[in-house]
């Protein structure tokens, strides 16, 4: 029998749609999507969103990360600055939040730290 891969579950949620992610697939390091610090390397900023937006599983990906406030670095193409705005723009708009992301999570990934 074999074992299941230990990134498929998050936060005690199977999360099968990342073995479909660029992030997997396509040979990407993980530490790419950790940028240290986004000002004084945004070349490595663009880098790790670059591969997020060819990603055939980006949208799941944010909808998670937006559910999931302590999860760091790049997810959905969004930095953690980018999807607390999100959130909390959200939060004053109404937006309810569903199981494992939130409704609409149809976001434009580009804009500023």
């Amino acid at each position: 029998m074999s074992r299941p891969d230990p990134l498929l579950r998050l936060f005690g949620e199977p999360v099968e749609w990342m073995r479909r992610g660029a992030c997997r697939t396509g040979g990407a390091r993980v530490s790419t999507f950790f940028v240290a610090d986004a000002k004084r390397d945004p070349e490595a900023l663009r880098t790790a969103k670059a591969w997020c937006e060819l990603c055939p599983v980006r949208e799941e990906c944010l909808g998670y990360a937006l559910a999931h406030p302590a999860l760091l670095g790049i997810w959905g193409g969004m930095t953690e600055t980018q999807r607390m705005r999100v959130r909390r723009e959200r939060k004053s708009s109404g937006v309810v939040e569903k199981s494992g992301g939130f409704a609409g999570t149809s976001t434009s990934v580009g804009g500023n730290l």
